[in-house]
């Protein structure tokens, strides 16, 4: 009989009556594969919460189990979930701790079919105030490109959380429709123009998804926490580098405004870069007598949310010389038959084991 549902009537009969019954018949294969894991990666680093586990479905499965560990062996199992999907979502996780994942495929003749093992590191969530030093510019009266302000941010933070804070002189905040667009083009609507609130000015307006009230509960100038039109939490889970765009623009005529500054508060976890020193010199004195490459996983503590990476150094004819994964900031300058390298210049490559920055490549002098 081949893999199924199949229905069929259980038919009951005495003298006085007959009673039919449907039931449902499900056929299995002895057969199972364990799931392959998609997300978060094997070696994610700066996770954040709440995070999606998602891995590929299974034939001939009934259902599937998801554990989560502090430990490869799954000894501590810290949340075991069953579930007939091929996801699901953990809303809270520790910063800056290293989890193990897998999930096993299930039916009814056969249990606990494991994938693979993967491994993640949950990130340092901190708190970032941009564009305090932003000038005032003009609000054009009836244009309907208004006015569009740009933030430009350097830094690449993990988003969990956006609150917009503004400043703007007008004489009627009803006039006004102001949107903010992330830099990849998304784009959430804080104010609605509906020319009814005749109040003036939006000061220290601080537009927060976890507020109380929205702006129709309260009165111009609206000091304090104001939920937005529309969700910010749009911005979640993508990251904050690249212009932000702030447009107002007032929708109706006789009204001129100002605004006075405008700023971003946001929450995430901060990717720090990788920073390659050009050269070394293992002489055995104590300094500087390792490759060091900074905000890498080096086997410390304290750089438990980083990157791990690979290295490989060649010489300038092309020939690979040194090689590591995961590197560790350990290479003395020794070679695989214990020999030291000679002293000059070389190549080198480091790689982001699960592809999370481009590959840094450069020139590497070695001294003695």
């Amino acid at each position: 009989m081949a893999v199924g549902s199949y229905e069929f009537d259980l038919v009951g009969t005495s003298e006085a009556e007959t009673k039919i019954v449907t039931l449902t018949l499900e056929v299995y294969k002895n057969e199972l594969k364990g799931p392959k894991l998609l997300r978060p990666s094997n070696n994610t680093y700066n996770a954040i919460s709440p995070l999606l586990f998602k891995w590929e479905g299974s034939s001939n499965v009934s259902y599937y189990e998801l554990e989560i560990a502090s430990d490869p062996a799954f000894a501590n199992v810290l949340e075991t979930v069953q579930t007939l999907k091929t996801s699901h979502v953990v809303q809270q996780l520790e910063e800056t701790t290293r989890y193990y994942w897998r999930v096993s495929a299930n039916s009814p003749c056969q249990t606990g079919v494991y994938s693979e093992i993967f491994v993640f590191v949950m990130g340092s969530v901190g708190s970032f105030e941009f564009g305090a030093n932003l000038e005032e510019e003009s609000i054009p009266d009836a244009a309907p490109e208004g006015l569009r302000s740009v933030l430009s941010i350097p830094q690449k933070i993990h988003i969990t959380d956006v609150d917009v804070i503004l400043n703007i002189e007008h004489p009627h905040v009803g006039d006004l429709q102001i949107t903010l667009t992330h830099p990849d083009g998304t784009e959430m609507l804080l104010v609605a123009a509906d020319n009814q609130d005749s109040g003036n000015d939006f000061t220290e307006t601080i537009f927060d998804d976890a507020a109380v009230f929205g702006l129709t509960n309260k009165e111009a100038p609206y000091t304090g926490r104001f939920r937005p039109e529309e969700l910010l939490s749009v911005f979640n889970g993508k990251f904050s580098d690249g212009d932000w765009v702030l447009a107002v623009v007032d929708k109706f005529k006789k009204d001129e405004g100002v605004l006075r500054n405008w700023r971003l508060s946001i929450a995430g976890v901060a990717l720090t870069e990788i920073k390659v020193p050009p050269g070394f010199t293992p002489n055995g004195d104590g300094i500087n007598d390792t490759w060091t490459v900074q905000n890498i996983q080096d086997g410390s503590p304290e750089m438990l949310h980083a990157p791990i990476v690979s290295v490989e150094v060649y010489d300038r004819y092309g020939k690979l010389v040194y090689k590591s994964e995961p590197y560790q900031n350990d290479w003395d300058g020794t070679l695989s038959n214990g020999s030291a390298v000679a002293p000059g210049t070389y190549v080198y490559k480091v790689f982001s084991v699960n592809n999370r920055f481009p590959a840094k490549k450069g020139w590497l002098y070695i001294k003695y």
